[in-house]
C-alpha cells in the first residue's frame, strides 16, 4: 500500500491530524505518523527505511517540544536532496512562519483547514493529483529504462538512445548514491559535499542532453 509519512513532534497532534489526513487521502493510502528524531541525519535515515512512500507531510515547528533540533523546512531540504519529485507539504498552525513561495514544497497546509469539510475535499483533489504525477514520472522512467536495457542487450542502441539510457541511469544512481551518503554527510555537517555531489551529477546530465 502507498504510504504517506506525517512527521509531528507532539503526540496529541500526531493522533488528531493523522485522522484528518486519513479522511483527506482515503483508505487506499496508509498514513504513518511518526515523531521526529533528535538529529536530522537520524530522521533522514528513518525516512529512507520506509518503502512505497508517495508523500511527506511535515509540521514546521518540529523543535517545539525539544525533541528535534531542526525545523520542518530544514528537513524538507534534506528530503529534496534525495528526491526532487516526491510531493512534500508543510502542515502548520503558523502559516506566517513559512515562505508561501517556498520552492521545495508543493504548498503549505493550514492545520485548521484539515478540519473543514470543503477544504479537505479540495486538499484531497490537489494532493492526489500530485501523487498521480509523481507515480507517472516514476513509472515512465522505470519503463523506459527497462526498454532501453533490454534493447541494448539484443541490438545496438542509436546515439540518441544511448544518451537517454545514460541519463535515466544517472537519475536512478543519483537517488541510490544520496540514500547511501545522506545520513553520513549530514552527520558530519558536510552539506557542501552533498551539494557538490549533486552539482557533479547535474553537470553530467547536461553533457548528455
Amino acid at each position: 500500500m502507498n504510504k504517506v509519512i506525517y512527521i509531528e513532534d507532539q503526540e496529541d497532534a500526531r493522533i488528531t491530524y493523522s485522522r484528518s489526513l486519513k479522511r483527506i487521502y482515503g483508505d487506499e493510502f496508509e498514513i504513518i505518523a511518526i515523531e521526529p528524531s533528535n538529529k536530522i541525519e537520524e530522521m533522514v535515515e528513518t525516512l529512507l527505511s520506509y518503502d512505497d512512500v508517495v508523500s511527506y507531510i511535515i509540521d514546521e515547528r518540529l523543535n517545539l517540544t525539544g525533541v528535534a533540533n531542526y525545523i520542518g523546512t530544514t528537513l524538507v531540504e534534506a528530503i529534496r536532496a534525495i528526491d526532487s519529485k516526491i510531493p512534500v507539504y508543510i502542515l502548520t498552525s503558523y502559516a506566517g512562519d513559512v515562505d508561501p513561495i517556498l520552492g521545495s514544497v508543493e504548498f503549505v497546509i493550514d492545520k485548521s483547514d484539515a478540519f473543514k469539510k470543503d477544504k479537505r475535499h479540495e486538499l484531497s483533489q490537489r494532493m492526489r493529483r500530485h501523487i498521480d504525477t509523481f507515480n507517472d514520472i516514476q513509472s515512465a522512467r522505470a519503463k523506459r529504462l527497462d526498454e532501453l536495457l533490454i534493447k541494448s542487450v539484443e541490438h545496438n542502441l542509436s546515439e540518441k538512445e544511448q544518451k537517454e539510457l545514460e541519463k535515466l541511469n544517472y537519475f536512478r544512481m543519483k537517488k541510490i548514491l544520496l540514500e547511501e551518503q545522506a545520513p553520513s554527510i549530514i552527520l558530519k555537517g558536510e552539506l557542501d559535499k552533498q551539494a557538490e555531489i549533486l552539482r557533479e551529477i547535474e553537470e553530467k546530465l547536461k553533457e548528455l542532453d
